[in-house]
């Protein structure tokens, strides 16, 4: 008898806990001005996501902005949440990540609109390759490579003191000096 007790517990657990799996809604991640931006992507919208899919794991959705409506090139902003960062789409799919006007969103290592050049070459060692600025006569461009993702980048742009903006991304995209333009 206490053997039959024992089964039907263990199959009521074990059906409860099925159960709760299948109504658990899925996990879904926010974007703030505190999460990093990766080389890779920000939160959880990674470089190379559709835009359904980028959608799906945030939860959320990103707006197009109406200029780029139609166009392979476009720039999406989230619906809900910092609106420093655009996510450049190229047909469809995101290419990079550009951060604007915050001193509060930065990337992985610190390093965020108004750092000193000197704070990339710290935060990156060995890993920063710098260029004059294409259309700021003081400025340069700061690119950081990571040999474990040969095909991505951080793009900082300076003002030959400090970051203006800056970018994370893929090749070719992440090196756009004029975005979509």
């Amino acid at each position: 008898m206490r053997t039959l007790d024992a089964f039907v517990l263990v199959a009521a657990f074990a059906l409860a806990s099925c159960e709760a799996r299948e109504t658990t809604p899925p996990v879904t991640e926010s974007i703030s001005e505190r999460t990093p931006i990766a080389i890779d992507g920000v939160g959880p919208i990674k470089i190379g996501m559709s835009i359904e899919e980028a959608e799906r794991a945030l939860g959320g959705t990103l707006q197009i902005a109406a200029a780029d409506a139609g166009s392979e090139c476009q720039y999406a902003r989230l619906a809900s949440g910092p609106s420093a960062l655009a996510f450049m789409l190229t047909k469809g799919v995101v290419a990079r990540i550009d951060v604007r006007d915050s001193t509060m969103i930065q990337t992985a290592a610190g390093v965020h609109v108004g750092s000193h050049e000197a704070g990339i070459a710290l935060a990156y060692p060995g890993r920063v390759t710098v260029t004059p600025h294409k259309y700021e006569a003081a400025g340069h461009t700061m690119t950081v490579t990571d040999p474990a993702r040969p095909n991505e980048r951080y793009v900082f742009e300076t003002d030959g003191n400090s970051v203006t903006r800056y970018r994370a991304g893929r090749v070719p995209e992440v090196e756009f000096v004029e975005g979509c333009g």
